[in-house]
């Protein structure tokens, strides 16, 4: 065998297959050195490149079919890429995670600094509320002197039960103090179920009180009674309902003022430390992503010099086979002229 080998001189050969990829890279990781040590188990002639010329030239000389040896070598140099596939899918993932990261805290910058900017921009509203508190005040003086006032009318008519009566005819003139909102509030147009409880009662009120002292005080008198106190009864309660209201929103209003105040000091100070902060963490993610990436471009460069060294071997395997099934040829017909 070794004088077939002889024929093929080293001018006739295609240049040399570089040699096995580098194993050193994927030595640290136990479970990517236990996929390369699958590699053992294949012929030896696919490890060494003087072993695959002789099968080469062995099959060549022996006109076997060359598709199944092309197989096992695109065979055996998938099998060694698949250690470099793992690593490339291990920095894929660890760069996906610090991009989500990085997302995530760009996310978070972006609603701190739209938050912090409405804040800044944002000036307190105001508030009413001693206008408020003055207006409540008035209302509840006018309450307290209307009580004495219809007291002091009934006083005549009924001597010792006159306050009674009083407070009876004032709390029934005022029920449209406890309604939750005054129909002359609503933007809408009133039903006349609401028209009869804003109005029906503290007419009926004034009325009574009308009709009460009319013979002591005679039809004048107690008809400017019957009106003074049928427009106080409406109009006393709805201010007093509605000064109540407004010093509610006054109050609300404050507190959100006072919320605002901290908010501001807080988007100067703490609001801008953490974006600061957020900032810093995306920069030690991105040179974290720029520390995989040497190793990354090695495992690509791997990949790479794998599949030149599987063409280089194809190639060279093709170009051994096809030289030894020629010279076959030529010996057979050298064989044949002797004969």
């Amino acid at each position: 065998m070794n004088w077939l080998l002889s024929l093929f001189s080293k001018k006739d050969r295609e240049p040399e297959a570089p040699a096995i990829f580098n194993t050193d890279f994927i030595k640290e990781s136990p479970e990517l050195m236990a996929d390369l040590t699958a590699t053992a188990n294949w012929p030896d002639w696919l490890a060494d490149e003087s072993a695959l010329r002789d099968e080469a030239v062995i099959f060549g000389f022996s006109n076997a079919a060359l598709d199944d040896k092309l197989s096992s070598i695109e065979a055996y140099y998938q099998q060694n890429s698949i250690v470099f596939q793992k690593k490339l899918g291990q920095f894929d993932e660890k760069i996906l995670e610090l991009n989500l990261e990085q997302e995530t805290k760009n996310t978070a910058i972006k609603s701190l600094e739209s938050k912090q900017k409405e804040i800044l921009e944002a000036s307190p509203k105001e508030t009413y509320v001693l206008r408020f508190l003055l207006g409540l005040g008035i209302c509840v003086a006018m309450c307290v002197g209307n009580y004495f006032l219809i007291a002091a009318w009934l006083e005549s008519t009924f001597k010792s039960n006159a306050q009674w009566i009083a407070w009876g005819i004032f709390l029934t003139g005022m029920f449209n103090l406890f309604a939750p909102v005054s129909f002359l509030h609503e933007n809408q147009k009133p039903t006349w179920r609401q028209i009869i409880e804003g109005l029906g009662v503290p007419f009926a009120a004034a009325f009574l009180v009308f009709i009460l002292t009319y013979e002591q005080y005679g039809l004048l008198k107690s008809v400017g009674m019957f009106v003074f106190l049928f427009f106080t009864f409406v109009f006393t309660g709805k201010l007093l309902l509605g000064n109540i209201i407004n010093l509610v929103r006054g109050y609300k209003v404050m507190v959100a003022n006072f919320k605002l105040q901290i908010n501001k000091k807080l988007a100067d100070t703490q609001w801008k430390t953490e974006i600061q902060n957020l900032e810093k963490d995306i920069r030690d993610l991105r040179a974290e992503k720029w520390k995989i990436k040497p190793e990354l471009d090695h495992v690509n460069a791997e990949l790479q010099k794998l599949n030149a060294e599987k063409n280089a071997a194809l190639n060279m395997f093709k170009s051994e086979f096809e030289l030894a099934a020629k010279y076959a040829r030529e010996y057979n017909t050298h064989r044949l002229n002797l004969k």
